[in-house]
């Protein structure tokens, strides 16, 4: 079994593929037409697909041999963004695009699947092909997992384009490699009052922008300086009108850890922040906090078999990078791991506008190295 010459086997396929579902984008559990083309294809390749809700699908690749059952992930769902690419297979949708790049992700998963389905009598085991939903909500992972994703599963593998690292480049870590991610919401309560005459009323806006403030001193004062952390506030609401003191402020943000323990803790710390300041300024303050999406952590052995993969499959062993720092963007990748061991790389997509841009775009030259990863990586991860 040759994993590159596979992948080039059905390059052109994958491009025209992740094409066509470049210009169909859909947000976050609406995969619908996404998930019926998913669906057409497989069925066409002869496998039987088993369809999960409201969206995504999942089918097995069954060897002509028998052994254990290896899981290959790929997420389907687009962002609400206006797509200024000038591609000529740019979306068709308006204000939503591909772009994190999950179009290139399920268009690689199924050349992988079109190229594992042509030596199945070769594959010692099973080869579930997962396309899901909904990662950018950090929605998708949990429902299919409750939905029996992972029932049988030995070892599950996903891989991420990563915009403006070489194309070609592979890149896997054991242990963290992406963080946590929360979610806070605020709510200051004072008194509203005529802006010429403050003192009789209580002003949240004021109470609320120091809150702001002081949510940094989390990081900057109550955490290692070593241990990464941040906390961001999004959005920020206060007042109606320029000559009215207002009476409520709301914001929202996003917290990323890599530590659980000190996950745990960020609850705790902000309600407290929030409360004493705008107790401070005569203010009270509401705080909700939804842990939303696990640290990603590469199982060691599930990263070597996905190490030793990519060694076969790299151009050239310097475009592979073992030392990427970890990141603080989130990957819902992270709520298979608890389930069962995995691992997740990251692939170089190239390109001058990174992820969430409304300019993304790669080189589908990358798309070979993809694809022949996904293949040996199962076939290796099998042969274990």
């Amino acid at each position: 079994m040759d994993s590159k010459q596979l992948a080039a086997q059905v390059q052109e396929y994958v491009v025209a593929f992740r094409h066509e579902l470049h210009e169909h984008p859909e947000l976050s559990m609406e995969e619908v037409w996404t998930t019926d083309r998913i669906v057409k294809e497989l069925e066409s390749m002869g496998l039987t697909v088993h369809r999960f809700e409201p969206t995504g699908a999942m089918a097995d690749i069954k060897g002509g041999k028998p052994g254990k059952t290896v899981a290959l992930r790929a997420d389907i769902d687009a962002l609400p963004v206006e797509e200024h690419t000038g591609l000529p297979f740019a979306s068709k949708i308006d204000g939503v695009m591909h772009a994190c790049g999950h179009d290139t992700h399920a268009a690689m998963l199924m050349g992988a699947a079109k190229a594992l389905v042509s030596v199945k009598d070769e594959i010692p085991g099973t080869v579930r092909l997962i396309f899901q939903p909904a990662e950018e909500t950090v929605q998708g992972a949990k429902a299919l997992v409750k939905q029996g994703a992972l029932e049988g599963v030995d070892m599950i593998f996903g891989q991420h384009i990563a915009a403006m690292m070489p194309v070609g480049a592979v890149a896997t870590v054991a242990g963290p490699s992406a963080a946590a991610s929360d979610h806070f919401g605020i709510k200051v309560h004072g008194k509203g009052c005529h802006g010429a005459m403050p003192n009789t009323g209580v002003d949240a806006t004021l109470a609320a922008a120091n809150v702001v403030t002081a949510l940094q001193s989390i990081v900057s004062r109550e955490i290692a300086p070593a241990e990464p952390a941040v906390v961001t506030v999004g959005r920020f609401v206060s007042g109606t009108k320029n000559n009215i003191v207002s009476g409520e402020a709301e914001m929202a943000g996003t917290v990323r850890t890599f530590d659980r323990e000190l996950r745990k803790s960020m609850p705790e710390r902000i309600e407290r922040i929030a409360k004493e300041i705008a107790a401070a300024y005569r203010c009270t303050a509401d705080v909700e906090y939804e842990f939303a999406v696990d640290v990603l952590i590469n199982d060691q052995h599930a990263t070597d078999i996905t190490l030793g993969a990519l060694k076969k499959v790299a151009a050239d062993p310097r475009m592979i990078l073992t030392n990427l720092p970890r990141q603080m963007g989130a990957e819902d990748f992270a709520e298979y791991t608890p389930v069962v061991p995995g691992s997740f790389a990251m692939l170089g997509g190239g390109g001058e506008y990174p992820q969430h841009s409304d300019k993304f775009c790669i080189d589908e030259r990358c798309f070979e190295t993809g694809v022949a990863f996904l293949i040996q990586v199962a076939f290796d991860a099998l042969n274990a």
